[in-house]
């Protein structure tokens, strides 16, 4: 098929400027592109009053942003009550994911970058992306197989959705038309995992991201824990129910009620830290509050004050290959990982399940090599089953049976099955749809093994 470069006039170009200013202005975006426009002329005659002329233009916009939250809804709500004179249908998207689309083929994404119109560009210069050669035969293929796989499915949601809007069931109806196009079985999935649970938010609070020092090198040291020693754990630290053997400790000059501390009087601690006093001053905050007397030259940019590091916490990578939550005591956690304030064994044996991996391989951002990226609008969404304490017991027992094999290096896979079949029981999942999830996690298992190194480190 020849390539069709997308061409607009001066006066469509003048019409869309308005629209693309408010999106710059309200949005973090990258990159805006047409790749569709629509133009619907008419002429209305009569003899009671001369000829009306009317036209309308639709646009179709690909917006690309550095924000991975997905507010396409959002976006599209704004247009449609922002811009009156002419119709936008607009995609949005993270850089990553249309990167990563291309990467893997993706036709649509790569004619719409490739072909289409670019408007606008945060850096003033030309979307700059190696676009594979597609083969239309591969193309045509994956597409029958998807076809196939959806139309049968989707035709029957399609048919509930007729009668619950004849019926004037109208929100039945929304969630059954919502259900035409999601695949069955993953729906199902998502719904009885969700269906009378509380999300992680609602079990034990948002996760809380890690210390940001601004300049690791200038707190990191050989001394040996003390009172203002710490163990100090990077992502890559965090293994699924291992005990974290940090291979660094931190300078930690905070009291108990995170006021900074003189550590003048520490010799070998202050002489590590006045080898780097320049640049520890110069960190952003940090320069400006030393300017006007509220920062310490050797305090962290950024630390949490609502945690005691010496309770126990469940902690996991902000980037990680499948589940990798674990617990820790008294050690200081990086930014390339984040917090919850639990110890609960049942949560812990939840979070590390099959069945939320499976979750939050739908719902996370992917990056290279399977990895996927645990932000806190992720995590916070993880259904968990609110039942008592004594209900509890058995994944409790269990989880403390790993917990213990772990320290001794001995292999925990029956325990982590039988965790698993419990969690298939507590959701009410079939074994249709167990064999859904088991699939998923042998792909994951079986992929190649890529290595990367911790975000922000």
């Amino acid at each position: 098929m020849e390539k069709q470069h997308i061409n607009l006039s001066t006066l469509q170009c003048r019409e869309m400027e308005k629209i693309i200013t408010s999106l710059i202005e309200k949005y973090k975006t990258e990159y805006i592109i047409c790749f569709g426009c629509l133009n619907d002329a008419k002429t209305a005659t009569s003899c009671f009053i001369e000829d009306v002329k009317q036209s309308n233009t639709h646009y179709f916009l690909l917006m690309i942003t550095t924000d991975i939250t997905r507010i396409e809804h959002e976006v599209q709500d704004y247009v449609n009550n922002f811009f009156e004179k002419a119709t936008i249908t607009i995609v949005v998207h993270g850089m990553e994911t249309v990167t990563n689309a291309i990467a893997q083929g993706s036709r649509f994404f790569t004619a719409v970058c490739r072909d289409g119109m670019q408007l606008y560009s945060a850096n003033g210069l030309r979307l700059n992306i190696d676009y594979p050669n597609l083969n239309p035969a591969t193309t045509f293929s994956k597409a029958q197989k998807h076809y196939y796989h959806r139309f049968g499915m989707a035709l029957g949601f399609l048919e509930s959705a007729g009668v619950c809007y004849d019926n004037g069931f109208y929100s039945n109806c929304m969630f059954e038309l919502h259900q035409a196009v999601v695949n069955n079985e993953i729906a199902n999935i998502i719904h009885k995992s969700r269906s009378n649970a509380i999300t992680l938010k609602e079990f034990c609070g948002l996760p809380i991201v890690g210390v940001k020092t601004g300049f690791n090198e200038g707190f990191i040291t050989d001394l040996a824990p003390g009172p203002f020693i710490k163990s100090y754990v990077f992502g890559r630290d965090i293994k699924k129910y291992q005990p974290i053997k940090p291979n660094n400790n931190i300078i930690f000059s905070y009291d108990n009620e995170f006021k900074i501390v003189l550590v003048e009087t520490e010799k070998e601690i202050y002489s590590v830290l006045n080898t780097h006093k320049q640049k520890l001053s110069n960190r952003a905050i940090v320069k400006e509050g030393l300017k006007n007397g509220t920062k310490c030259w050797y305090e962290y940019q950024q630390v949490n004050k609502s945690l005691n590091y010496d309770d126990e916490y469940i902690v996991y990578p902000n980037v990680s290959l499948g589940n990798n939550f674990t617990l820790t005591t008294g050690a200081v956690i990086d930014m390339t990982a984040f917090l919850i304030k639990s110890n609960s064994r049942y949560l812990l044996a939840i979070l590390n399940s099959k069945l939320i991996a499976f979750l939050m391989d739908i719902w996370s951002i992917s990056r290279r090599g399977g990895y996927l990226e645990y932000k806190v609008q992720y995590v916070e969404k993880i259904p968990i089953k609110n039942i008592s304490f004594d209900e509890q017991q058995t994944f409790i027992k269990i989880v403390d049976q790993i917990l213990e094999a772990k320290k001794q290096d001995r292999d925990t896979t029956t325990f982590e099955q039988q965790i698993d079949a419990l969690v298939y029981q507590l959701y009410e999942l079939t074994p249709a749809e167990i064999a859904i999830v088991e699939n998923s996690a042998n792909a994951k298992a079986n992929a190649p093994e890529v290595h990367l190194q911790d975000s922000f480190e």
